[in-house]
C-alpha cells in the first residue's frame, strides 16, 4: 500500500521510552522521488497530542524520533538485520551525534 501516492492517514502502534504502547496518528510525506526508491516518510502525533513523530522507512527497516516534552527520542531497529525489534534512546547530552554507539539506551 505504501507505493501508492497521496497523503494518507497511517497509524503506527509504538511503544515509548518506558515501554507503554502509544498510538501514533500520521501522514504519509513521500515525494514520489523517494516514494521510486522505496523510501516512505510520515509525520504526525500521539494519539493524546502529547507527543510529535517523524518516521521513515526505508529497506524495510523503521527509523524516526518523536518529541516529548522537548526531548527528542530516537528510534532505530535493534540490530541491522532486525525487523521486529527496535530501540529508543536518547542522546546523551555529552556531544555526541545521534546514531553513535555511546548515546544513552533506555
Amino acid at each position: 500500500k505504501l507505493n501508492k501516492g497521496g497523503i494518507k492517514e497511517v497509524i503506527f502502534n509504538l511503544y515509548d521510552i518506558n515501554g507503554k504502547e502509544t498510538k501514533y496518528i500520521t501522514t504519509d510525506r513521500t515525494t514520489e522521488a523517494l516514494r521510486k526508491e522505496e523510501i516512505y516518510s510520515f509525520k504526525g502525533k500521539s494519539e493524546d497530542g502529547t507527543k510529535l513523530i517523524t518516521l521513515t522507512i526505508a529497506s524495510g527497516n523503521l527509523t524516526g524520533a518523536y518529541m516529548e516534552n522537548g526531548i527528542s527520542y530516537f528510534i532505530e531497529p535493534l540490530e541491522k538485520k532486525c525487523k521486529k525489534k527496535y530501540k529508543i534512546y536518547i542522546n546523551s547530552g555529552k556531544g555526541f551525534q545521534a546514531g553513535q554507539p555511546d548515546d544513552v539506551i533506555k
